[in-house]
């Protein structure tokens, strides 16, 4: 699954970035997959 790889990606980058930036990344993604959820649920409607 690419949000597992995603995740993945963004703890390997937490070592890199300032833990603020890296919060504020995972916050990010966090929002896009509900997002994302959503969209799925609202299409399969169709």
């Amino acid at each position: 699954m690419a949000n597992a790889k995603l995740k993945r990606d963004i703890n390997k980058y937490r070592f890199l970035v300032q833990p603020s930036q890296a919060n504020a990344m995972l916050a990010t993604f966090n929002q896009a997959s509900r997002l994302c959820k959503s969209a799925n649920k609202r299409q399969s409607k169709f």
